[in-house]
């Protein structure tokens, strides 16, 4: 009878047993949080001082939530880089061993994704690949940060505190401390000197001001190195003595400070042993009168010869309100010449200026040193850098005053200019669209390189397998007025082609061109028989370096030429003398040749 009372319960707890160890069971075989980790970051050579944005994606593609607690950011990284923040906004804690810490604490719901953008700027020059991670429920998910940048500043080189003078040593000082600048560019493999300019020493172990052209080159002619030549003996002509790099640099202002890094043969300064003469600033020059004495002191750029004293008057002062967009001395000097980074001084010896750039019809000497419009000549229709600037409206001190704070503080700072985009989206009627889902016949490669262009995965390909060549592909539609857009990605190249688009094309020698570089920048220019006209020169555009799939967009007619890039304006510009013409896309090479770039979805619109 005991035995028979106790089945029922024996069989009770059999069953919770069972239903205990198949709820263990299930829990063990519940599948694991399923998070991928991506990065993008821009693929071309960051310029110096450049900013970017790193992009981290976090995807999770398993059943249940994900905890996301720390993200690491590397610290070759920070070191390297400027770190500017994150979006979303969380703080960044720098760690003993220099990494940055961010504590987002979040949840991933499942099949989500979520996005973490960083922003840095480019500081030292090299090619970096630095890993990550993110910790996701308590488990680290490695990923690797990949960028280049290119520069004059060696990795790691940092100029320390300089001493400002505060009175002129003696008068023969402002001849002494003129020095001129020789910017060192890359061409065709070989290092040699671009252009020279002026500029003065500001502190006695080597700060010194200039031109911020002179220094940081263009797009053809990036700045590999800087060397300075000092004044040893006044009635010689300067001595290349150091090299030197960038402290502090605006673009717009068109100022620049650099410091002497090394000898000639790359050996490290003691700054403590430099007593160099050098030009106290002044400190305010706003309420300088008309009729008070100015000297204005430089090297002629088109030949190697003594420093050059000028002497003239202030003839007004214009505040930064006043002026619409930069304060200004008016004085009696000329408006445009040979004065490339001269500096100004009052009658007790301080810097009260600087040169401005040259005006737009200043008739500058300027030698291109490559063949970038691709004519096959390299000559006046080329790029360069005017090696020039204007004496009549000089920059005065009081507007960069605070870059020559944090030179002397020892701050490296880049002011990089950047053109924006406004919104823009293609208007008119649509009346011809290609997918390239198959060959078409109405596309015609250029006569130079039939083999250039072929339709490859659903898109239209053009490739250039030789240095400083064009290639394009057109089709036969012609209007007074009209738009062509396509999507565009570079599936093989040297970081420094472009491509785009074309209109206006009436045979080999006339079209207009509309494009973007494979380094950041657009431009607008047409040829017109054995004559090449720039009219937007190359720009910088964030969106560009970026990278990627690019959304291109080009109106062309008579009353505007415009070029929009991912839905943003970027330029609009009016060529009078536009003809209507084909329309087509293009690529072309520099110095790096195989480039190849993928175009889809064409579209043409008329209004």
């Amino acid at each position: 009878m005991k035995r028979a009372k106790l089945l029922p319960q024996l069989y009770a707890l059999l069953i919770g047993l069972s239903l205990f160890l198949s709820g263990c069971s299930s829990q063990r075989v519940e599948p694991e949080v399923a998070l991928e980790v991506s990065v993008k970051a821009p693929t071309a050579m960051i310029e110096q001082g450049r900013s970017f944005n790193v992009t981290l994606q976090l995807n999770n593609s398993s059943q249940r939530e994900a905890q996301l607690t720390e993200i690491r950011l590397p610290t070759k990284l920070l070191k390297a880089f400027n770190y500017v923040g994150s979006l979303p906004a969380v703080p960044l804690i720098k760690a003993a061993d220099g990494s940055g810490i961010l504590q987002p604490e979040m949840m991933l719901a499942p099949g989500s994704n979520f996005t973490f953008v960083f922003r840095f700027t480019a500081l030292d020059p090299g090619d970096y690949s630095e890993e990550g991670y993110a910790v996701v429920d308590g488990v680290k998910l490695p990923f690797t940060v990949q960028a280049r940048v290119g520069g004059t500043n060696p990795a790691g080189w940092r100029p320390g505190i300089s001493i400002r003078p505060q009175t002129l040593v003696n008068a023969d000082t402002p001849a002494q401390a003129l020095v001129q600048i020789k910017a060192l560019v890359e061409v065709n493999g070989e290092e040699q000197i671009g252009w020279k300019a002026s500029g003065a020493l500001i502190s006695p172990d080597g700060l010194v001001l200039t031109s911020a052209r002179a220094v940081l080159g263009s797009r053809f002619y990036p700045v590999e190195d800087l060397i300075v030549a000092l004044t040893v003996t006044p009635d010689m002509p300067p001595v290349e003595k150091y090299r030197a790099s960038i402290v502090q640099v605006d673009e717009a202002l068109d100022v620049a400070v650099l410091k002497l890094r090394t000898d000639l043969s790359g050996t490290p300064l003691d700054y403590s042993s430099l007593q160099l003469p050098a030009l106290p600033v002044a400190s305010t020059v706003s309420a300088y009168l008309p009729g008070e004495p100015l000297a204005v002191w430089g090297f002629p750029t088109s030949k190697d010869g003594l420093g050059i004293r000028l002497e003239g008057l202030v003839v007004g002062v214009q505040t930064e309100a006043q002026a619409g967009d930069q304060a200004r001395i008016l004085t009696s000097f000329e408006e445009n010449g040979e004065y490339f980074g001269w500096i100004a001084t009052n009658s007790i010896g301080e810097l009260v200026g600087i040169a401005r750039p040259p005006g737009e019809s200043a008739n500058l000497s300027c030698q291109a040193l490559l063949d970038s419009n691709r004519d096959g000549i390299t000559d006046n229709q080329d790029a360069c850098v005017p090696a020039g600037g204007s004496l009549s409206e000089l920059l005065p001190a009081d507007a960069f005053a605070s870059i020559l704070a944090s030179a002397y503080q020892g701050e490296i700072g880049f002011r990089r200019s950047q053109a924006s985009s406004i919104p823009y989206s293609a208007a008119g009627e649509l009346i011809y669209q290609d997918d390239f889902t198959q060959s078409s016949s109405r596309w015609h490669s250029s006569q130079e390189d039939p083999n250039s262009m072929q339709i490859k995965d659903g898109r239209l390909v053009l490739q250039v397998s030789l240095p400083f060549s064009l290639s394009r592909a057109t089709v036969d539609y012609a209007y007074e007025a009209m738009s062509i857009s396509t999507m565009a990605q570079v599936l093989a190249g040297s970081g420094i082609g472009d491509f785009g688009l074309m209109c206006g094309v009436l045979d080999e020698q006339h079209f207009t061109v509309l494009e973007v570089s494979e380094d950041g920048y657009f431009s607008i220019w047409k040829r017109a028989g054995l004559e090449t006209f720039t009219l937007v020169d190359w720009t910088y555009a964030e969106e560009i370096a970026a990278g990627g799939a690019l959304q291109l967009s080009a109106e062309c007619s008579s009353e505007s030429l415009k070029l929009a890039v991912n839905n943003g304006l970027l330029a609009e510009v009016v060529d009078p003398q536009f003809t209507p013409g084909a329309v087509g896309l293009i690529v072309g090479t520099l110095a790096g040749p195989n480039l190849s770039v993928g175009f889809d979805n064409v579209e043409i619109r008329i209004p």
